[in-house]
């Protein structure tokens, strides 16, 4: 019989996991924390390891120098767990050799099983594990019996119904996390935060409600790049979590009368004249699996609009032959996307009540916005002259992509 090792602290989604092997034929052993991991690897050798990378006492990437390092285990197969979000974590799995990597906010039950089916009956034994980046595709899962799709729906109910207490609970441990004055506790807390929002993003996928999923996921990336980096800290990105919080409370209400759907795949379209800008962007949409474009020149932009149907549009303030809010609203008159423009001071305090992004839904409400800049051409050209500099050093990718993935989850 087939054994696998599951890694992973989340205890409701190893059982998860653990009980569809079960029915599959597999044996299986689990451990929840790295250091456990490391202690059951010693006590006997599984056929794959199936290891999370974000856990306590020992990360998965220790967890995976330890097989790399040991003799009698080398060359044992591993597929790893990822967040859409966090490539470098992942490119750092990928150096030590993997067989899969497997997005775990879109994996579900069956589809790990057949993962693991590939990597059993597809490696040669004297081959090495790959050192390359395997390409995290979705991995079509096999037909399912119905216990599973009972197991699936619920899980889906269980996990709705508890919504309101997730929520509760993330607030309070980032309530916890903000209180601590030593520097030491604070980065405790925070990685509980984060650990408790990965634990949401998982049983999210689990239960497909992707939209929940990729915004606690962009959750987590922000939090566990927080915790490399807590000189970054500050007001900006501790409102950004604010904001988060109450947006992931108003789509567990949302999920409550929808129905499970596939991931989302949203349309992107972003507009600006620096290529190393439009570069980074795309990119960073790109890994939360987003299909984005980039135009360099504005005409090209609207061309584009004529010719494809975007969910949004990502526009640089100033650029040669027209401005970013002109396309703002001929964009809106085309193609009816949610456009999100460069943060300006006019606005913030005139259009948008002070905060960092707007929605215009309608013709009507982007003509508006025209004439009111327009009665106000010395303000618009300062705007335009500061808007370039201020969006460079606000909007780094990273948060590129979770400003995108919170209104990309809000248009459904």
């Amino acid at each position: 019989m087939t054994n696998i090792l599951m890694v992973d602290d989340d205890l409701t989604v190893l059982e998860i996991y653990r009980q569809r092997f079960l029915r599959e034929g597999f044996a299986v052993e689990t451990a929840a924390d790295g250091l456990a991991a490391t202690q059951a690897l010693r006590a006997s050798r599984p056929d794959l390891v199936v290891l999370d990378l974000l856990m306590p006492k020992l990360s998965g990437i220790e967890v995976l120098k330890f097989i790399r390092s040991e003799s009698d285990l080398k060359s044992l197969p591993v597929a790893i767990f990822t967040n859409s979000f966090m490539t470098d974590l992942a490119d750092a799995a990928c150096s030590h050799g993997i067989q899969r990597a497997l997005v775990k906010s879109e994996c579900t039950p069956e589809i790990l099983v057949h993962a693991v089916r590939e990597i059993l009956t597809g490696r040669v034994a004297s081959e090495p594990p790959s050192t390359s980046v395997p390409a995290v595709i979705p991995t079509e899962p096999v037909a399912s019996p119905d216990s599973a799709a009972e197991s699936s729906a619920r899980v889906r109910q269980q996990f709705l119904e508890s919504g309101p207490a997730t929520v509760r609970a993330l607030r309070q441990l980032y309530l916890e996390f903000t209180e601590s004055a030593d520097p030491a506790q604070q980065a405790i807390r925070l990685g509980t935060f984060g650990r408790k929002a990965h634990y949401v993003t998982t049983l999210a996928g689990l239960a497909g409600c992707h939209r929940i999923a990729m915004l606690s996921g962009a959750l987590v990336a922000l939090l566990f790049g927080l915790l490399e980096r807590p000189t970054h800290i500050d007001a900006s990105t501790l409102n950004t979590i604010t904001r988060t919080l109450d947006f992931l409370e108003l789509l567990f209400g949302h999920e409550r009368e929808a129905v499970p759907e596939r991931p989302l795949v949203g349309h992107v379209l972003v507009v600006d004249d620096d290529p190393l800008s439009n570069h980074l962007a795309v990119a960073a949409l790109r890994r939360a699996h987003l299909n984005a474009r980039a135009a360099d020149n504005p005409l090209i932009g609207l061309e584009l609009l004529k010719q494809h149907q975007f969910d949004l549009i990502l526009l640089d303030v100033e650029m040669p032959h027209m401005t970013g809010f002109h396309e703002r609203a001929l964009g809106a008159f085309t193609a009816g996307a949610a456009v999100v423009a460069a943060p300006n001071l006019l606005l913030e305090t005139c259009f948008a009540q002070r905060r960092e992004i707007a929605f215009y839904r309608s013709p009507e409400d982007a003509a508006d916005l025209l004439a009111d800049l327009l009665r106000e051409p010395d303000a618009l050209q300062a705007m335009a002259d500061r808007g370039r500099d201020r969006a460079m050093r606000d909007y780094a990718p990273a948060r590129l992509a979770e400003t995108i993935l919170t209104i990309a989850a809000g248009l459904a």
